[in-house]
């Protein structure tokens, strides 16, 4: 036995260790590991080591490497274990369980989590509490519902006791959102429009939030969030093909390799852009992924090639499966095209996305911006692959990869009756990619964007003559503006069209130049006290600036995650996340919980079969 004197904070405590490791401490503490470092490894050598089954045994002389030429290099790391007949590494027992020892979280143990911290704390006053820690101090329990396990286990409960009282159907969020209304002190009927996202509890045709708001007042308009809309146009197009589908899965399986294996071999290859994951619920998170990709395929290859030897070194067999995988499907000439094609289409509408989640955006400019990625799909989908084709090629070269096209099976149709011609024309490989993963993803893309952006129709109709000072000319030009401004007053009853004709009239040609979009007009009419002159123009103008085309930025502002997923919290699992954000997001719902039923549930799902 060995007696080390350690000082700490000028405090001299001494400690008595044994020098067999197997005597040592389960979990040792920060002062027991320096006085053991301090010390220094022990390899007793005056003893008599014990023989085997086999008639084995422990020497001294393998403390020692016996080298080609004849010398001998000490092995200071090794250590013999008299107790437990068998030797160890020195540094692995020390310093070995030390991950594992914060993992089991141990109770009375600095660094233990706020979570048993806070069990302690709670031992102080609650005898119950108190009671429950003598017995595990005591050991009088196998099961001390105290591991992260539990925790997690204990979240998901409240949290789906939390969902359970809350009523999410049409009917039960719009009681709640007309409550609201009530507290407040409007009233529903000078609401003008309403936008949510595209849940069905929300945009329900019959039973949704909108259509129960539009029966209450016809003016609410329902305009669906432009941010949302688009972001399930990607979602649709990402579906469109096993080819896509298989694409977005490579991305994910390659994220995955490199976030569970050793990060330092992807940072020694890939510098500019990290790889991401993707996400159902963020917009750009597909763009990023494939940005990463799309810039950086050769340093990736690269990256991965270190990777399969690392891995091949440490016997890793998963990881070299994985990592050969992925290699090969990173060196297929249709994985570099569909990566140009994907970039250039996420791309463009990420563009979009992010001008439809400013506050200050209108419904002018989500039509012109939807519009915009119409022409674009279209002049891509005639041009497109070619181009991607191009880019592509840049890339193939520096990885050396077969430019061709691998050769697929085709299907040949069955004749139904004997009248029926024998098809003759076979596609190639190259024009079978085309039609089966490029024009499925641009037509996809299309229609969904005409069949998703359809709702915006009737404000167009309404306020689209009022989208620009040259809108208004022309209009009155083509003598349409008789029509749209008894259009307007017909479904809103907020302006009088015989006025606000007259009114447009006067203000085409009084108006200066310079003064052209609905907001600058509007502005224009303030600052120049012209009010008295423009009413059922201003008024107009306001209907149209303040339709709530997006709620992206009231979502982004009301998040709870900033609060949850902290950095010291970055490798939270997705349900403990999740659970945890309806728990700080319904406080009051948590809060008026039974927590005498949630305990009951907990111990039945956790009750076990008694052996009599």
């Amino acid at each position: 036995m060995s007696n080390v004197t350690s000082s700490h904070s000028d405090q001299c405590v001494t400690l008595e260790l044994e020098d067999d490791p197997a005597l040592w401490p389960k979990h040792l503490t920060d002062k027991e590991r320096c006085s053991i470092v301090q010390r220094g490894p022990v390899q007793s050598k005056d003893r008599i080591y014990p023989k085997n089954q086999e008639g084995r045994r422990f020497t001294n002389s393998n403390y020692y490497l016996q080298m080609k030429n004849g010398e001998k290099i000490k092995r200071s790391w090794l250590v013999y274990s008299e107790k437990n007949d068998c030797v160890m590494c020195f540094c692995c027992r020390l310093f070995g369980n030390r991950e594992k020892a914060t993992q089991l979280n141990k109770l009375f143990e600095s660094g233990n989590g706020n979570f048993l911290g806070q069990v302690q704390l709670m031992a102080q006053f609650d005898p119950v509490m108190r009671e429950h820690l003598r017995r595990i101090q005591a050991k009088q329990l196998s099961d001390t519902y105290l591991s992260k396990n539990i925790q997690n286990e204990l979240i998901s409960l409240v949290a789906k006791c939390t969902t359970d009282a809350l009523d999410t159907t049409g009917k039960g969020l719009c009681e709640t959102f007309l409550g609201q209304l009530e507290t407040l002190g409007l009233d529903l009927c000078n609401c003008r429009g309403q936008s949510y996202d595209n849940g069905s509890n929300m945009q329900g045709k019959k039973q949704g939030v909108q259509k129960r708001v539009l029966e209450l007042n016809d003016k609410a308009l329902y305009v669906p969030c432009g941010s949302h809309t688009l972001n399930l146009v990607v979602g649709d197009a990402a579906k469109s093909s096993v080819t896509s589908i298989s694409f977005f899965g490579l991305i994910q399986r390659l994220y995955n390799l490199f976030s569970s294996s050793v990060q330092r071999i992807l940072k020694e290859h890939v510098k500019n852009f990290t790889l991401k994951a993707l996400s159902t619920t963020r917009w750009e998170c597909r763009v990023e992924a494939v940005k990463a990709v799309r810039y950086q395929l050769p340093e990736i290859v690269k990256a991965l090639t270190a990777l399969k030897e690392y891995a091949t070194e440490k016997r890793d067999a998963d990881v070299v499966s994985t990592a050969e995988s992925i290699y090969k499907e990173l060196q297929r000439w249709p994985f570099v095209v569909s990566t140009i094609v994907w970039y250039n289409v996420l791309f463009q509408i990420n563009k979009v996305s992010k001008i439809l989640q400013s506050p200050k955006v209108s419904v002018e400019t989500v039509r012109e911006e939807i519009r915009a990625v119409k022409e674009f799909l279209q002049e891509f989908r005639s041009h497109g692959f070619q181009s991607a084709k191009t880019d592509a090629r840049e890339i193939a070269e520096k990885l050396e990869v077969e430019m061709s096209w691998p050769e697929v099976r085709q299907r040949r149709k069955t004749k139904q009756f004997e009248y029926e011609g024998t098809e003759q024309t076979q596609s190639t490989a190259e024009e079978l990619f085309k039609r089966e993963f490029f024009l499925r993803l641009i037509d996809t893309a299309l229609v969904t964007v005409e069949n998703r952006f359809s709702n915006m129709e009737i404000f167009y109709m309404l306020y689209g003559f009022l989208y620009s000072l040259d809108t208004m000319r022309s209009t009155e030009k083509e003598g349409k503006l008789d029509e749209c401004c008894h259009r307007l007053e017909q479904r809103m009853d907020d302006i009088d069209a015989e006025d606000l004709k007259l009114e447009v009239k006067g203000a085409v040609r009084s108006f200066p130049p310079h003064v052209s979009s609905p907001f600058e007009m509007l502005d224009y009419i303030y600052k120049e006290n012209l009010l008295d002159i423009y009413p059922n123009l201003s008024i107009a103008f306001r209907l149209l600036l303040t339709l709530p085309v997006t709620v992206a930025s009231g979502e982004r502002s009301f998040s709870s995650l900033k609060l949850i997923k902290t950095y010291l919290r970055t490798t939270m699992s997705q349900d403990r996340l999740s659970a945890l954000a309806v728990l700080s997001i319904e406080q009051e719902v948590r809060k008026s919980l039974d927590m005498e039923s949630v305990i009951a549930r907990f111990a039945e799902a956790k009750a076990r079969k008694v052996r009599l």
